[in-house]
């Protein structure tokens, strides 16, 4: 079973490593799914943002990564500070064996855009699992195709299996027929 864990507190330095004198580790939690501990991380950050010893993460528990590395640093520019919706593509790094590699790899891209109020990166953690579909759901998608029944078909097809339109669509003229493009999100993973 799978649960999840937000877990931090205030620390001695903005290097996260010791917890600050006189405090304790807070651990809240389990949830049951990544979407509550998000919630709850998202709380607890806000609660905070104004002590920048201060610093939680997201562990999930009970699940064995295996050798190829389970945990993601996600993150990158967002249209404003309610970090809802992108700007852009977002960054993906990983996969990280450890918390820690991960950890430093957010370390390194925090402090490359702590001037920007609009900037957020995260670490999430993704089962390694030997029974993984055939077909794995990309956080992101470019569907492109000439104007016609089989392309509005395409967008349908990624609406239906939970994908969300992601700004506005593209048209272009080759050799005389216009090709479309829509981006797509998964709203649960890049939200």
């Amino acid at each position: 079973m799978r649960q999840f864990w937000v877990v931090g507190g205030e620390y001695e330095s903005t290097a996260f490593k010791n917890l600050a004198e006189g405090t304790t580790e807070v651990r809240e939690g389990p949830f049951d799914d990544y979407d509550k501990a998000l919630k709850e991380w998202q709380r607890l950050a806000w609660e905070t943002v104004d002590d920048c010893n201060a610093h939680f993460h997201i562990e999930e528990e009970n699940v064995d990564f295996g050798a190829a590395g389970a945990y993601w640093v996600i993150g990158g520019t967002f249209k404003d500070t309610s970090f809802k919706e992108w700007a852009g593509v977002p960054d993906r790094f990983g996969p990280y064996a450890t918390y820690a590699e991960a950890e430093g790899k957010w370390q390194e891209m925090a402090w490359a855009t702590v001037d920007d109020a609009t900037a957020q990166y995260r670490i999430e953690t993704v089962k390694a699992d030997d029974e993984a579909p055939a077909k794995e759901r990309l956080a992101y998608r470019l569907l492109t195709g000439f104007d016609s029944r089989e392309f509005c078909q395409k967008v349908s097809q990624a609406l239906s299996d939970g994908y969300v339109l992601y700004g506005d669509p593209s048209m272009t003229t080759v050799d005389g027929q216009v090709r479309c493009a829509q981006a797509v999100i998964l709203p649960d993973v890049v939200a």
